[in-house]
């Protein structure tokens, strides 16, 4: 069944598995897993569009993680 159903998904769609229709899986969970996945990938690209290499002198950024940091 998941497959007959699948065939007729728009594509980039979050396919049915036979779980679904078994009640062990959650089909909507995975859909809002992927769009939250989706928009944080947005949300690191847009911040990587905006890193500039830093000039000497000029302090580290707050959020740079620790493992980041000059020695």
């Amino acid at each position: 069944m998941a497959l007959t159903i699948n065939l007729q998904l728009r594509e980039g769609a979050e396919p049915f598995r036979a779980e679904d229709f078994l009640g062990l899986s959650n089909r909507a969970e995975r859909e809002a897993e992927r769009a939250a996945g989706r928009m944080k990938v947005q949300a690191l690209n847009r911040k990587l569009v905006q890193m500039k290499p830093r000039r000497p002198g000029e302090p580290e950024p707050d959020d740079l993680p620790k493992w980041a940091r000059g020695g």
